[in-house]
């Protein structure tokens, strides 16, 4: 199989909702991507850009610049916004799918990793490795932090609860 690109390093692959994206290709998702209504988002950690995938023929059909070193990845529940973490600048990107460039940079408490998104789309979770080993709370209306949750040793990943309960 012939490469498309080559990714340096890339690091997280996030595949979201129908309309963009998708977690698994299920029967109906498979047959939603041969209709081209799904996208994959492969971050690059070791670039400045993302790349989205259209996986009924797996090729490269955007791509986001000016993100550096990008890690996680969620998407809003509508898919129509794409959150990114930035860990040389140490924010939240913010990326709505109608436009598909950065609009938005909130600063986070410390390196951030990987990303989660509650269920009401209303705020963004976010792993911070350095700085203060915490979760980052971004409550999206007020585009700011508005709580850091301290961890026991470093954080990679997070992650919301199907019930929306728990990260």
């Amino acid at each position: 199989m012939k490469r498309l690109f080559r990714p340096c390093r890339a690091h997280a692959l996030a595949a979201i909702v129908p309309g963009l994206l998708a977690l698994a290709l299920s029967s109906a998702s498979a047959a939603a991507a041969q209709e081209g209504k799904l996208r994959i988002v492969q971050t690059n950690s070791a670039g400045d850009n993302v790349h989205i995938i259209d996986p009924a023929t797996n090729k490269v059909v955007q791509v986001i610049d000016g993100i550096p070193k990008v890690h996680g990845v969620a998407a809003a529940p509508d898919g129509g916004t794409l959150y990114f973490s930035n860990e040389i600048d140490r924010t939240l990107e913010i990326v709505p799918t109608d436009v598909m460039e950065v609009v938005e940079r909130i600063p986070l408490s410390g390196r951030p990793h990987n990303v989660a998104i509650s269920n009401d789309g209303r705020k963004v979770y976010v792993a911070i490795i350095q700085d203060c080993s915490c979760v980052d709370i971004v409550d999206l209306e007020k585009g700011e932090v508005v709580k850091s949750i301290p961890t026991r040793g470093t954080v990679h990943n997070v992650f919301m609860s199907p019930d929306g309960r728990r990260t």
